[in-house]
């Protein structure tokens, strides 16, 4: 992250403790078993209501949180900026702060959960807070504000660039005073956890997001009503930024999403474009040590926040930026914390929401193979493969070993918002014909750390076959690992909200050429849903997951849910993407903008330049600027390369 202030001196800010309750637990953040594992733990966090600091330029901040929650982790960097923590809230908790004095404007660098990463777009783990008020507050560039695990209002005086802020929308059920423990908003569903002392935490998030699903009509009276008034405000989060400083150039949150894959014949990671296929990028000697033919897994992941792709050859990780291909540094794996564990040859990488993982394919009982979760900034910092730590006991958190005559073939992907780690293989899905082994997918989530999992990371939920039309995929004598013909089924990927198989290579309808022909696979019934191209003639032996170059250095505003309403005085080089009910945007000066919504409703942008508003189809059609794109789906929920 950047630094948006100038260092005079070095500073410290004590917080006021308001009443302890016993020893605090170290942040399991970064932890693939994450924010679950440390919340079960059996120590509590003091609770701190209050935190008083003062600022290099002498303004003197105030922060309350009302209702129930800590502020317990906040601090404050060197350079004066905030990063606010907060833990064991509810729906109807309120975090506000006020700025006395000064310049009247403190920094702000991140908010987020204490139990979950700031790259963590799921939300699993945090509990929710009704109220995030810091109206006086700047977020510095490279700033991130995370809460996805649900809020009604947000409020800040401005953003400056490369700021990523993440919100997910409470359950109108949970605001009106209806404790529930499962909500179903447009299509998905969230699970909460409540406790004993009134917090209430996103435990769940499953089903796939569906424009308009159960949108609330605003102009249904009920029956029998002569006068009724204005109708009521829609439901969905409510957003104020008086200023966003976005970059001065033209930016879309709708520009093509591009993928890595490996080449082994060319010996180099390609980034594609997953609308026209095309090749836009190529990293040469992606693999210093590789030899003809060299099976490799591609992922994405993240060190100390930044966006890296990753290849693994089973004996290092290289890393490169994936925006420019330079190198970003290696680490090897065959330590003996991996060995130990069995990993003797991890040549596959997955990724899902902030946890990273290494596979390998014929290792553990059976050979049906293993996974193990990885610290990626750890392992690049020392130059070795760092596993993820247990948060109760800090000791190295076992690899999870397949089972029930499922066998790993090593593709692994996880899908954006979602918890779920995707693991491709091969096994008994047609009771008809029990002894045939057909392709399929295990799905696996990070455990609860009970006497039953034993400290295991990760665990399988379900798994089902993979069908095409309907008919599950025969694979051949190497079954067990989902091999089908010559190819095993391991470059697999996503792409929004649906996985990306390759299924080999073959000839483009539209061109003739040779070319990959990667097929999307819907991530709740794994059906194939259509097939595209990536122009490569050579098969490619891993794939990542989708993101978008184009929003690099943005001002990027993401709402998981509806959206009442998002209110500044002047944006520029915002992207907001709204996936569900956007219903106003209300800007009075607006440059270089884009804003999506599923669908959109109001925009109220008396003075714009450059600004795009995409919408799903919507009764008023393209009135006031509007695109209307019949079939838009969703984008996200998107995040900055």
């Amino acid at each position: 992250m950047s630094h948006g202030s100038n260092m005079k001196r070095a500073r410290r800010s004590r917080p006021g403790l308001e009443g302890l309750e016993g020893r605090s637990l170290l942040s399991g953040a970064g932890s693939v078993a994450g924010s679950l594992q440390a919340q079960a733990a059996t120590t509590t966090a003091p609770i701190i209501h209050g935190y008083d600091y003062k600022t290099l330029q002498g303004t003197r901040v105030h922060i309350q949180l009302y209702g129930v929650g800590t502020l317990f982790g906040t601090t404050v960097d060197p350079d004066g900026a905030l990063n606010l923590v907060f833990s064991g809230t509810n729906e109807q908790t309120g975090i506000i702060a006020t700025a006395k004095g000064g310049d009247g404007h403190p920094a702000l660098r991140s908010i987020h959960h204490r139990f979950e990463p700031s790259e963590s777009l799921s939300g699993i783990g945090s509990s929710l807070v009704n109220v995030v008020k810091l109206k006086d507050f700047n977020l510095v560039d490279g700033g991130r504000i995370n809460l996805t695990g649900g809020v009604h209002i947000l409020s800040l005086n401005s953003v400056g660039s490369n700021t990523q802020v993440s919100l997910r929308e409470i359950p109108p059920a949970l605001l009106q005073g209806q404790p529930t423990s499962t909500s179903s908003e447009n299509g998905v569903t969230l699970g909460f956890l409540a406790d004993l002392t009134g917090a209430r935490t996103l435990t769940s998030t499953s089903g796939t997001f569906v424009a308009g699903f159960n949108l609330l009509g605003s102009n249904q009276l009920p029956s029998g009503a002569s006068n009724p008034g204005p109708p009521p405000a829609p439901p969905g989060v409510v957003v104020t930024i008086n200023h966003v400083n976005g970059p001065t150039r033209a930016s879309s949150a709708a520009a093509p999403a591009e993928v890595y894959g490996y080449d082994p014949v060319q010996n180099a990671l390609i980034r594609f474009d997953t609308t026209t296929g095309a090749a836009n990028l190529s990293i040469p000697n992606a693999l210093p040590a590789a030899t003809a033919g060299s099976q490799a897994g591609v992922a994405l992941g993240r060190d100390a926040g930044n966006l890296v792709v990753m290849i693994s050859d089973g004996l290092n990780v290289y890393a490169y930026n994936p925006l420019d291909g330079s190198s970003v540094g290696h680490f090897a794996l065959n330590t003996p914390a991996l060995v130990s564990a069995g990993l003797v040859h991890a040549t596959r990488l997955g990724t899902f929401d902030s946890g990273t993982v290494v596979g390998d394919a014929t290792a553990g009982v059976g050979g049906l193979g293993l996974i193990q979760p990885i610290d990626v900034t750890r392992s690049l910092a020392s130059g070795q493969a760092q596993p993820v730590v247990d948060p109760q006991t800090m000791a190295p958190v076992p690899p999870y070993a397949s089972t029930r005559a499922f066998g790993l073939s090593g593709g692994m992907t996880g899908i954006p918002g979602s918890s779920t780690l995707f693991a491709m293989g091969g096994g008994h899905f047609d009771q008809y014909q029990p002894l045939q082994f057909q392709l399929g997918i295990s799905s696996l989530t990070p455990n609860l750390p009970t006497a039953a999992t034993a400290g295991a990371a990760l665990s399988e939920a379900s798994r089902a076959a993979v069908t095409v039309n309907g008919q599950n995929v025969i694979t051949d004598a190497h079954g067990a690992h989902g091999a089908h013909g010559a190819q095993l089924n391991n470059a697999l990927g996503s792409l929004g909200q649906a996985l990306t198989l390759d299924t080999g290579v073959g000839a483009d309808p539209a061109t003739g050429l040779t070319v990959n022909r990667v097929a999307l696979v819907n991530a709740q019934s794994f059906a194939q849903q259509s097939v595209f191209s990536l122009n490569d003639p050579n098969l490619l032996t891993g794939l990542t997951a989708a993101f978008r170059p184009s929003l690099a250095g943005v001002a990027l505003v993401d709402v998981q849910g509806n959206t009442q309403s998002f209110r500044a005085q002047d944006a520029q080089g915002l992207v907001f993407n709204g996936e569900g009910n956007v219903n106003l945007v209300k800007i009075h000066n607006a440059t270089d903008t884009t804003i999506v919504g599923f669908p959109f409703g109001h925009a109220q942008i008396p003075i714009r330049s450059n600004v795009v508003i995409y919408s799903t189809p919507r009764s008023v059609g393209d009135r006031n600027g509007v695109t209307v794109v019949p079939g838009l789906t969703p984008l996200g929920p998107l995040f900055l390369p």
